[in-house]
């Protein structure tokens, strides 16, 4: 198995479109990718195997901070570290671009993710009370912080 990582842009939104709606229930459609991706400091990554995109990563930079806006891993390509390269190649971009810190939010239920964040050393700082609705039934998020280094 062949794994790769590369930057996307706005050729790729149909890509990360696909990708968001295999990896969550209220997914982002192409426009809203592309609004995303023109957005200051915003960027891409996908992840692939065999050529076969798995996951993405959206993240913005700004100044010395760097913010996960929506990273995942479609279920086919989960359990298989896809997230944690992910995950590592921005904490690397953010590191070589000056950032010291790097935020993200995630659902108090996605005890996958929560265990990806706290084994990378990402530290607990906050929370959003109610802020995803999975349908009747909502859920906090939880607000993970990781200090970084410049390389």
């Amino acid at each position: 198995m062949n794994s790769q990582i590369i930057e996307a842009g706005i050729a790729h939104a149909e890509v990360l479109a696909t990708l968001h709606g295999d990896c969550f229930d209220s997914a982002w459609d192409r426009q809203a990718i592309i609004d995303i991706l023109a957005m200051p400091g915003v960027c891409a990554l996908i992840i692939s195997t065999d050529h076969q995109p798995q996951g993405f990563a959206l993240f913005r930079l700004a100044a010395d901070e760097t913010e996960i806006i929506s990273i995942g891993v479609s279920p086919k390509g989960r359990r298989e570290g896809q997230a944690g390269r992910l995950l590592r190649a921005i904490i690397d971009q953010a590191s070589r671009q000056g950032a010291e810190k790097i935020f993200l939010e995630v659902g108090e239920d996605n005890v996958a993710a929560r265990g990806l964040y706290e084994k990378s050393s990402f530290t607990l700082v906050g929370r959003r009370k109610g802020y995803y609705n999975h349908g009747a039934k909502k859920t906090d998020a939880l607000i993970y912080s990781l200090e970084i280094t410049a390389k």
